[in-house]
């Protein structure tokens, strides 16, 4: 048995697998393609004010989103079909929205993205955070903390 060419299919069925389920990541609802939807993820971070009916007390709720920015033909994007699940994970268990963007997107600028890839906290539709190393997301992402807020302050 050629244990080398068994190893050189495997390698090559795993680069296939990681291609596909990148391009399928793409095109799901966790990837944001257009500015329209940019712009409405953004808007989620909008503050919420709410009334309690029986005491009139009004309560304020102050919403985040997190948008990462990265190429769709990156080696980051194949990665992140890895780490994607923890982070979205980790900003659910803190209510906070956590989508992935194609930075192929015209004028990132206004939205405060110099470089790619970069992870953007927003917090009433304004960066409170950036990460702009793929280092520092993978520190998040290896952080044995839910809390994603402080995984991020940390950095």
């Amino acid at each position: 048995m050629d244990f080398q060419a068994l190893k050189l299919k495997a390698l090559k069925f795993k680069d296939d697998v990681i291609d596909k389920s990148a391009k399928k990541l793409a095109g799901s609802s966790m990837v944001l393609n257009t500015v329209e939807e940019l712009d409405a993820f953004i808007e989620k971070s909008k503050t919420k004010k709410v009334t309690i009916k029986d005491t009139w007390e009004e309560k304020e709720f102050i919403k985040k989103v997190i948008v990462i920015f990265a190429d769709n033909e990156s080696d980051f994007f194949e990665k992140s079909l890895i780490q994607l699940p923890v982070l979205v994970t980790k900003a659910f268990s803190q209510n906070i929205p956590l989508k992935m963007c194609d930075v192929a997107l015209k004028d990132l600028k206004k939205y405060w993205v110099e470089s790619h890839p970069t992870l953007l906290v927003y917090e009433t539709e304004k960066v409170i955070k950036t990460i702009d190393s793929e280092e520092g997301i993978s520190s998040i992402v290896k952080d044995l903390s839910l809390d994603i807020n402080a995984a991020i302050e940390s950095l």
